[in-house]
């Protein structure tokens, strides 16, 4: 297909088609791949090696255990990235797969992109764990309900907030990242804003819910969120809110 800036266009099923350019995949660039069968699909992520334009796409073999995956010559697969503020899908299939050490296979090189647009910060279900501190000292454990890239829902037990309306608050909470799930711990400094209270639908107890702007990130706080969003959006996309 043609690889022009004006080449996207509208698909039978109603998403648009891109060009590779759109891609925008370097070394490094972390994809999802899934594999047809017999059990189901089966999705692995791990990242791109390079290219050969019009010929083939290198892929890191995904580790599975400490070994890698097993793929083979002629395996179909699905390929899904999230770049920007799209989500990049394409079928390949696999053309060679190295064997060890090297760790990684040629695949066919994409000849028909999906892309499906989200929203500029996209957010998604995440239900993680936090801990707060308050500028007095005071510390509470509360649960991050949703996240984005910029902040998250915050919701803590309790019958009154334990912060006004712009107060500012410390959160900390863990992340699960990388082909290996390494837990990354990410601490902000926040504002929060106080949101209605609720009550569970299964008649627990009543809940504060703040809605947390994040400060500014370190560059490895904001990779390993990007990572858990995008892992989040390519499993389950019914966990984009």
């Amino acid at each position: 297909m043609s690889d022009s800036p004006n080449a996207a266009s509208t698909t039978p099923d109603g998403l648009q088609s891109a060009g590779f350019h759109e891609l925008r995949l370097q070394p490094g660039s972390r994809v999802q791949l899934v594999l047809a069968g017999q059990g189901g699909e089966q999705a692995h992520f791990t990242t791109v090696v390079g290219f050969v334009r019009d010929e083939y796409l290198i892929i890191r073999l995904p580790q599975r255990k400490q070994a890698p995956v097993p793929f083979e010559a002629g395996d179909g697969l699905r390929v899904r990235l999230f770049s920007g503020i799209h989500l990049y899908e394409f079928r390949c299939s696999v053309l060679r797969v190295f064997e060890p050490p090297v760790d990684y296979m040629h695949v066919s090189f994409p000849d028909d992109i999906r892309v499906t647009p989200v929203r500029m910060a996209p957010r998604v279900r995440a239900e993680l764990p936090a801990q707060l501190e308050l500028p007095d000292g005071g510390r509470h454990e509360g649960l991050l309900a949703d996240i984005s890239s910029q902040g998250a829902q915050l919701q803590v037990v309790g019958a009154k907030p334990v912060v006004e309306d712009g107060g500012r608050l410390r959160v900390s909470f863990a992340l699960r990242v990388g082909v290996d799930e390494r837990e990354h711990i990410v601490e902000t400094d926040c504002v929060a804003r106080v949101l209605k209270p609720f009550r569970p639908a299964d008649g627990g107890e009543q809940l504060q819910a703040y809605g947390l702007q994040f400060g500014e990130l370190d560059a490895a706080a904001s990779l390993a969120l990007q990572n858990f969003i995008l892992r989040r959006m390519i499993e389950d996309q019914d966990s984009v809110v």
